[in-house]
Order: structure tokens, then sequence, then C-alpha cells
């Protein structure tokens, strides 16, 4: 289901490709428009006969398409394979309009708060001729959110990371404590990850006994449903992450986007990794290579250590500023 669902979108970021194929901007940005549902009308749109995709806005939490529409090749074309509500709307457009207008549909998302909201208008000669009622979803998991002024991380190290995952609404709470000293558990980490994908809906189907009344989780139900969580019965929500735990999420949390890394190596210098299965070998030497994680020492990475939640922010921040090519 995760390839399929995300056969919808823009497709897959390079890591490495030349200038003259992509142009390079931070991971965030990507990974903040990834659910976007401009983003994915603009996929489904780009298969019908006729249609001109012109994105006017992509933004975290805001994304504007223009879909234009050739009237004749339209017309003209087979649509029995094409869905019937998208068709009739053209349709519709079209057999209200003068055969010589210029006509397109406006497709409009933004999201404010835990809000959702999309717009969709239609565009006749460069002017609105009709506004379709706003399609509104409340995003629960923003509910109650609140993104305080942290009163105890003023001298910490990663104070600049805490603060920027707390505008984007990756790091949340109700209070104005951090607490970055404390060992980030392994439900807050993934409830971070899903955070960076804001209009994402919960799925459905999990095998976890262990989360049924838990805050986190829609948000450990989704990773799940992507591949980037894995397990038979239990999560163990309330347990701290490990190093070596945190190296293998974010390497599915990678392939989850469609970045293409095969061309990042996966060794390390590290020696304390004999014991771990192959995935967990293979992800902490790409998140080496990446600049991602770092040893406890030159030849040690500590797999079985705890990350503090400070130090998870400043691995997710990192990620969400490296440079890739869209």
């Amino acid at each position: 289901m995760k390839k399929l669902w995300l056969s919808l979108l823009t497709g897959a970021v390079l890591v490495g490709a030349s200038p003259a194929e992509a142009a390079k901007a931070p991971l965030h940005e990507y990974a903040e428009i990834f659910t976007g549902e401009a983003a994915i009308a603009k996929k489904l749109y780009e298969g019908f006969p006729g249609a001109t995709i012109e994105v006017t806005r992509m933004e975290r939490f805001a994304t504007t398409i223009i879909v234009h529409i050739d009237r004749a090749t339209f017309l003209a074309a087979d649509k029995s394979k094409l869905p019937e509500e998208d068709v009739a709307l053209i349709s519709l457009v079209l057999a209200s309009t003068n055969a010589s207008s210029r006509v397109a549909l406006e497709i409009a998302s933004t999201i404010s708060g835990n809000t959702h909201t999309m717009n969709v208008a239609v565009i006749r000669d460069g002017a609105v001729m009709h506004k379709g009622e706003p399609t509104i979803t409340t995003l629960q998991r923003y509910q109650g959110v609140i993104n305080p002024l942290f009163t105890d991380i003023a001298k910490n190290a990663n104070a600049d990371a805490i603060r920027r995952l707390a505008r984007l609404g990756i790091i949340t709470g109700t209070t104005q404590l951090f607490n970055p000293n404390d060992a980030i558990t392994r439900s807050q980490f993934t409830a971070m990850l899903h955070r960076t994908v804001p209009n994402t809906e919960p799925f459905e189907g999990n095998p976890f006994t262990d989360i049924t009344k838990h805050w986190a989780k829609d948000d450990i139900v989704t990773m799940y449903s992507f591949g980037v969580v894995k397990g038979l019965n239990k999560f163990n929500p309330g347990d701290a992450i490990t190093r070596a735990q945190a190296a293998v999420m974010i390497a599915r949390y990678i392939d989850m986007l469609g970045i293409d890394v095969s061309t990042v190596a996966r060794t390390s210098p590290f020696t304390d990794l004999t014991k771990l299965q192959l995935e967990n070998r293979n992800a902490i030497g790409l998140m080496y290579n990446l600049g991602i994680i770092r040893g406890t020492s030159a030849t040690t990475y500590n797999p079985a250590g705890q990350l503090t939640r400070s130090q998870m922010a400043k691995i997710l921040d990192g990620i969400l500023q490296l440079e890739v090519d869209m």
C-alpha cells in the first residue's frame, strides 16, 4: 500500500543527481509538502487528456495548482478509465462556457492550526467564474497542541534546533518545559516523524496490542502503514528509543519519502555493531555517511544507548536541513 499511495505524489527525490536534472532544496521542503492535497491533485490531473498543470504556490501549509484544460483534446479523448466525478466536473465546466473560452480549475489547499481547507474554483479566461464550497477537515492530532516558549533550553547546545522544530509543530508540548535531557521514547519520536508530514490522515490496521488508548496511536499506526515502524504485537511506546532503533527508523523514513540514497555508502568506522542485524548496520552506516548521527567516539556508536530529547531534536533538524535534489 505504501508504494501505491506514494505514487500519487510528485515523484522521487534524488540525492546526488546533477544540477541539470534537479534543483537543490532542503529535505524539509519536500517532506512538508509530501502529503499536500494539491500535490495529490496535481498527480491526478496530469493523467487527464488536455490537462496542463501549473503550480503557483508550494509551501509547508499552503499549496495551489491550476489545471488548464485544452477543450478539443479533452472532449475527443477516451475518458472511460478516468474518475467519473472529475470527468463530470470538467465536462460541466466546458459545457457552460463558450468554445473560445480558456478554462482552468484552481485547487488551493491550506492548513491553519488544526484545520485543513480545500478550495476549488473554475477559472474562465483568467477570471474566477465560480467558487465551490470549501472542504474543511479537522486534523485531530493538532487539537490542543501548544508550541510554548520553552524556559529550560536557553543554555542547551541544541536550543536553535528545538526552537525550529517547535515553530514547525514537530516538537509540541502543553507546558513551557521541554525537558531536553530526558530520554526520548519510541512513541515521542514516531510522533515527531509523523508531524513532518502534517496532512496525513491516520491509517487503520496494525498489529500492536499496547497502543489502543495511547495518545500517539494515530502517529504510530500511520508510520506503521508507511513501514517506518515494524513489529509483531507490541510497540512498547513508553520505552526509550535506542541509538540503533533511531537510525533504522530514520532510514525507513527517508525511504518513505521516496529519496534515492542508493549511491550513499552504508559502511562506518564503528566496531561495536557486529551483533546487530544487517538492516541496523546499514542504517547506522547511512546515517553516518549522511552526517545525521555521529558516534560516541571515533570507533564506537553505542547502539543500545539512549538518546535525549535534545539530541533527537538536533538529529531530526539535521535531517530536515539536508540538501537534496528535487
